[in-house]
């Protein structure tokens, strides 16, 4: 369990052996001269613990050790001194310092008190926030009696409570990766150590090297101290990357080399440094496709696909779909202080037969919105704006990239009707001969996912050819 601190001496030198010390057991660290600097980075940057100079110049230690428990009640504060001054101690004990260090600094006495915190903090971890996670990613509040969900929920179980340090899991987008990647993590013996996350995607390429595995102080030009990267702080725990697809190739490689020696090399670093973690990866990308195209790595895909968990679309689930609707109904409605209380027949009619191309974070949003711009004592379906979506909903092949052509949909329904299931095998049929019957290339035209196409297909009755 890896601690965040914040180091206060007027003597650099000293605060530097401190961060030192610290950042060598994998605890990141900042380090200030001044208190009144310090004190101004509590509020947005709060350190779970504070080393601070008695003596520090431009306020007293015991002030600014007040002045810091009194923004954070929860800090954890140890005291150093060059000699022992009994009531300055004792001061500094009334205002809840934690423990004390003599100058300079001598790494075995400083990590004892380091490891005393460590064993408090942890104590109030798993009475605290691991039993709130607990609670909230336990597999019974994960919603999903479908065949489909069930079947899913009871490999995830398996995985959680096995030994096994990769999982690959693959899904839509908005069919809740990060949910299970957490239950994952909370449902395991792993659960009281950290939990971190990263999105591939949500991170510049040539900063995510960084970010992952970490720097040496002057390893590139903005470097101007060391970093300790994600995966080295979720060491114990679980490391959660999401949209893995995303990675830059090269950076692909170095991946590898981490799931198959567990250890990582920051960069500009010369020795490797050992980490105990179950890694997590999800997509919504065909990795397979993308091996095709030479943008993924094949070795990493094979490392990456020993343990795979597959989460179905929502409209793969529809059984779901109202208990999904119902559930985000009572949480906004006490969130948002509402007085809605149902949906009509109307509304859970069109909610059950929607496509959800965006998945349970479509079925969200559109709850929501209606919940707090449309609706008042009762939910309708043309609350849901739901058919307003269709011109523009991938599911049903109106995407525009650019290099897709937009189809209409301002068609005359015929007097008599006409069957939308066969339309839909017309459809499928033809984008299976325009791919000359390449599921992925097929599914691609739809704008539809593999597994989602495979679906269709076996429904009716279609031929595939891979």
């Amino acid at each position: 369990m890896s601690l965040s601190f914040l180091v206060v001496d007027a003597d650099p030198v000293n605060a530097n052996l401190v961060c030192r010390l610290l950042e060598e057991e994998g605890h990141p660290c900042r380090n200030y001269q001044s208190g009144r600097a310090a004190l101004d980075t509590l509020s947005n940057s709060p350190p779970e613990v504070m080393v601070i100079d008695l003596g520090n110049t431009d306020m007293s230690g015991n002030q600014l050790l007040e002045s810091a428990r009194e923004v954070l009640p929860d800090l954890r504060c140890i005291m150093m001194t060059e000699k022992v001054n009994s009531d300055a101690v004792l001061q500094a004990m009334k205002r809840g310092a934690f423990d004390f260090l003599l100058k300079p600094v001598h790494s075995e006495q400083f990590h004892l008190i380091v490891n005393k915190i460590r064993r408090e903090l942890k104590t109030s971890y798993q009475a605290g926030l691991v039993s709130r996670h607990d609670d909230e990613y336990d597999f019974s509040n994960i919603i999903g009696n479908s065949p489909a969900m069930v079947r899913t929920l009871e490999m995830t179980k398996k995985v959680a409570s096995s030994s096994a340090n990769t999982v690959f899991i693959k899904g839509e987008t908005g069919t809740g990766k990060e949910l299970f990647a957490r239950a994952i993590h909370y449902n395991s013996d792993r659960r009281e150590e950290p939990f971190i996350e990263v999105n591939c995607s949500a991170i510049p390429s040539n900063l995510l090297e960084s970010e992952l595995f970490g720097h040496e102080k002057g390893s590139f030009t903005d470097a101007k101290e060391r970093k300790i990267g994600l995966i080295e702080r979720a060491s114990g725990g679980t490391f959660f990357l999401d949209e893995i697809g995303d990675m830059d190739f090269n950076l692909q490689a170095k991946l590898l080399r981490v799931l198959e020696e567990r250890r990582i090399r920051r960069v500009g670093g010369d020795r490797t440094i050992p980490v105990d973690i179950r890694f997590v990866a999800a997509t919504h990308k065909d990795l397979e496709d993308m091996i095709a195209e030479k943008s993924f790595r094949e070795d990493l895909f094979f490392r990456l696909n020993v343990i795979t968990i597959e989460l179905p679309a929502l409209r793969e689930r529809r059984e779901d779909i109202v208990p999904l609707a119902q559930f985000f109904l009572d949480r906004f409605r006490r969130e948002h202080k509402r007085e809605v209380c149902r949906f009509s027949s109307q509304a859970i009619h069109a909610l059950r037969n929607w496509d959800w191309p965006g998945n349970i974070r479509e079925l969200r949003n559109a709850i929501e919105r209606a919940l707090l711009i449309e609706a008042d004592d009762v939910i309708d379906a043309e609350h849901l704006h739901l058919w307003r979506r269709r011109s523009s909903s991938p599911a049903n092949g109106a995407e525009s990239n650019g290099s897709r052509t937009r189809i209409g949909y301002d068609f005359e329904i015929p007097d008599d009707g006409f069957s939308i299931v066969e339309f839909e095998k017309v459809l499928l049929s033809r984008a299976l001969h325009k791919a000359r019957h390449n599921v992925s290339r097929a599914a691609r035209l739809l704008g539809l996912s593999r597994e989602t196409m495979r679906y269709r297909i076996k429904k009716h009755a279609l031929e595939e050819i891979e």
